[in-house]
Order: C-alpha cells, then structure tokens, then sequence
C-alpha cells in the first residue's frame, strides 16, 4: 500500500474530453489539473523499491516493483515493454539475494522473453540456473546473450563465461557450438534437471516466433565398454557402417537372453521393477498426491518468504488438483466440508492473494473466505475472520474490517475449542494466527489501527456514485492505494473550489 511521501503527492487523474476542452463558456470557470502520467507513476515506484534494495528490503521491494509492474500496464507499447525488462530485472535481482532461484530465474527469463537487449537479463538467469545447480544452462544463458545484447555489454558476459569456466573447467566441452540466439531458455528451464556433477544431455527448443528448425544441444559424452573401459575413437564412416551392420544382424537374430547373476542385480532396477509391477491406477495416485503435496508446500514457503504472487499461483494449483481429483489424495474416507487440512489450504490461497494487492485476486480471496464460513462452517476456524479484517482494509473499507476484526474478537471471548493447523505442506511449522493467544494478540492491534483510518484522498461528489461503481464495495470515497484504482477527476474553479469524481461517475455525470 504506497505510503511513502512522494507517493502521496502523486497528480490525480483528469482527463476531459475534446469536447470540453472546446467549450470556452466552462474554460472561463474551470481549468484542467492535468491527467496523470503513468509512465511518472511506474517511476516513482521503481525508484521506492530502488531504494528499499539500497536498504536491503528485498521483500518490500519485490512487493513495489509488481506494483509499478501493474501500473505499467497502461503505459504505451514502448513505454511499457521497457519498464517490463527494467522491472523483471530488479525482481530477478532481489529474489537472487533472497537465494529464491526459481522465483529470480522466472523474472529474467520474462525479461528474455519479452526481448531484452540488457546484459543483466542474460547474467541473472546464468546466476539463478548456478543456484539451482545448473551451471550448463548458466553458460548456454550466457552465449546467448552475446548474440543478443548490444555490443557495449557483451565484455560483461564474457567475464561472466570466463568466470564460469574458471569454475567449471569442462564445461564448454560438454556444449556444443550452435545458433545461440534461437535457443528457448525458457524450455530448457523447464525441461532439464539439476546438475549432479555427472556429463547430462540438454536439448533446446527455438522460439517459436524465429524459425521451425530444431536446434540440439548435446554435451558430450564417451562411449564405455561393459567393463568400463573407454572405447577407441572411431571415423565417422566406420561408425556408420558399424551401426548399419548391427541393424541388419538383429533383424535376422533374435537377442538372447542374458541372466544376470545374485550379485550383478542393482537395486536401481529392482526398485523400477517393484514400480512396474503397481496397478497403472496406483502409481497415477501417488503421482497426483507428490504433485500436490508439493505445489501446496511451495505456496506456503512463498508466503512466508511474503512473495505473494508466486504462493497464490502454487495454492490456485493445489486448489485446482483438489477440485477435480480429490478422492485420490490421502482424505478419500474424509468429507471435504469436515476437512481442517483443505480449509488450511484455502485460507492460505485467500491471504496470498489479499496480500497481492490486486483487485481481481482480493475478490477472490472473499470468495474464499465465504466458503470457509458456509460451506465448511463445521469446521471450527476462526482466523477466517483475520482474513476478512486483512481483506477490507486493503480495499480501504474500514468500517467492514472492523465489524470483521469484532466479530473474531467476540468468537474468541466465548472461548469455543478450535485446532491450531500448520502450514500446508510443513507438517511442524503452525500457522501462527490460528494459534489462540497469537489471533488474540493479532486482532487486537488491527482492531487499534482500524479506529484511526487515514482519510481518502478524495469523496466523489455524483448523486448516483454508489449505484455506478463495478465493486465488491462501493463507496463514495477515493484513496490512492485503492487495489482498483485507475485515477479520477477533479475540477477546480480560479478560487481553488473542487469537485472530484470517480472515472464511471464523470462518465455518466457527461452522459
């Protein structure tokens, strides 16, 4: 919620129409404040978060960058894709001094895609893919960002690579030379494993948008006998006919059987046969469940680490799992309306997305929180009401997030037993409002804060304001730091007298 000064003295939306401008007869009384600039917008919060690095807030910096990321949106087309490459490189920045490398990996490749020419794409991508042990998809980062980037940056990258070989002295021998600027890091990413210090193979895809050719790449690797025994180099030709005659041999011989002895069975393969031998219906089972157990672990360590839109994104996930597959996760003799743990879950999916900041994702969250208390009202779960508080005091509807924070006190005094849950996924981690003491102790302090709410910044002055508005909560106040807000109007006479209105509000004022 932008509270900073220089946010405060942010120009308010005005935006007349052509036809009012020319209408000398309102021009004599009335003058035009000027619209606001959402590229100055996106700037002043860019150079908050900078700030906030500086001081090493990364969290709170992340938080504002995403912010200056949603207004860029109404940047125009130039405008906002260089504000996008700038800002994803300083989220990739700030999660890499976190140590969350999926997170910073994810924020440079969007930067990548989204067609940077900036160094620090290529050099925070390489950085993120050595944290996650990956340091041939750090390099292959690096050479396609010397075919990428403008000449002035290319000396940093081949700092970057000969600090990589320094580090990693096989690595260019494993990789081969290919068309560097048609490799998708983004594939890559997503379809290599972590580096296990053993020769790997890595396969890249080409943007779709450059060409349909398939580029390879493959690190290299030799050939060993059944002993162990590297192989002699062969020509090319002798290989290829080598390969040929086998071909023709095993069409007219059948393989024989090999019978491996008690002492040559690995446990590798007795442990794929043991798989094998499992009804196809179990193994999808368990499939499902370590797919869930995962995206619901990940959502929450994102939330604890307050990257808030990265946590809703896993639980959305979950949720969806849960929806369609729910019998085939561990609760099948529980049902869903008497499940602490699927509560647990939507709680956090609700607060993860309050804590975005976003409209669209707050009004989900109310969805959330209603459920809890209707659909799952056996279930004892009284942090609901936090949630609820949390909620309207980010849309700056305070009287409802008091009778909220009220309702969770009252709930509390009549000293109803409830169970403390943990954080899904961290079996011996609770969530620490639905620890009785700490919901308490919590409620409370908002319940203080909430009895001195900061005035709007401006009161929209239509006679219908209330019947106009597209929101879960329509009010005749305007703030700044409203999740929805897009800017409003002023008018303001030679005297200093004003008039301020929503954007809908003018609209239908005018029409």
């Amino acid at each position: 919620m932008p509270g900073n000064s220089d946010l405060d003295q942010m120009p308010i939306l005005i935006d007349e129409s052509e036809d009012e401008r020319d209408d000398s007869s309102e021009s004599e009384d009335y003058e035009e404040n000027g619209r606001i600039d959402a590229v100055d917008a996106t700037e002043r919060l860019k150079a908050e978060a900078n700030l906030m690095v500086g001081a090493g807030r990364y969290a709170d910096a992340i938080r504002s960058y995403e912010r200056a990321l949603e207004i860029n949106k109404s940047n125009d087309e130039e405008a906002r894709k260089n504000y996008y490459i700038i800002l994803k490189n300083n989220i990739a920045f700030c999660h890499l001094q976190r140590k969350n490398y999926n997170e910073a990996l994810e924020s440079a490749l969007d930067a990548i895609k989204c067609g940077s020419k900036n160094c620090k794409s290529f050099c925070r991508a390489s950085k993120a893919f050595i944290g996650l042990s990956q340091p041939e998809n750090a390099f292959i980062s690096l050479k396609k960002g010397l075919d990428v980037v403008r000449v002035a940056e290319t000396e940093t990258l081949r700092k970057e690579i000969q600090s990589l070989k320094e580090k990693y002295p096989r690595i260019e021998s494993k990789i081969q030379e290919t068309s560097w600027k048609k490799i998708n890091l983004d594939a890559i990413a997503k379809r290599t494993k972590p580096y296990s210090g053993k020769q790997m193979s890595v396969e890249s895809e080409v943007n779709e948008e450059s060409s349909d050719e398939e580029v390879d790449i493959q690190v290299e690797s030799k050939a060993t006998t059944k002993s162990g025994s590297p192989k002699k180099s062969k020509s090319k030709s002798a290989a290829r006919k080598q390969k040929k005659k086998a071909a023709e041999v095993k069409t007219q011989t059948p393989e024989p059987v090999q019978v491996q002895k008690p002492s040559e069975v690995h446990p590798e393969r007795v442990e794929e046969q043991a798989v094998e031998s499992k009804p196809k219906e179990v193994c999808e089972e368990e499939k499902i469940q370590d797919q869930f157990n995962q995206l619901i672990k990940d959502g929450s360590i994102a939330l604890r680490e307050k990257v808030a839109n990265t946590s809703s994104e896993y639980m959305w996930k979950a949720l969806e799992i849960l929806r369609n597959k729910y019998h085939q996760l561990k609760w099948r003799d529980v049902k869903e309306e008497n499940n602490l743990d699927i509560v647990a879950i939507k709680y956090v999916y609700g607060r993860a997305c309050v804590e975005t900041s976003k409209y669209d994702n707050i009004v989900r969250a109310k969805h959330i929180f209603d459920d809890i208390l209707t659909i799952y009202k056996s279930v004892r779960f009284p942090a609901v009401h936090l949630g609820y508080g949390r909620l309207y005091s980010k849309l700056n509807r305070f009287d409802e997030a008091k009778k909220s924070v009220q309702n969770g006190l009252a709930y509390l005094d009549k000293n109803l037993p409830f169970s403390t849950c943990n954080w899904p996924g961290l079996p011996t981690t609770p969530i620490e409002e639905t620890i009785r003491e700490n919901l308490h102790n919590i409620l409370t302090e908002l319940l203080t804060e909430l009895k001195q709410p900061h005035s709007p910044d401006a009161v929209c002055r239509f006679q219908d304001c209330l019947t106009q508005q597209n929101h879960i909560l329509p009010s005749e106040n305007i703030f700044l730091s409203d999740p929805d807000y897009r800017g409003h109007y002023r008018i303001q006479c030679r005297e200093n007298c004003r008039l301020e209105y929503h954007k809908v509000c003018w609209g239908a004022l005018k029409g």
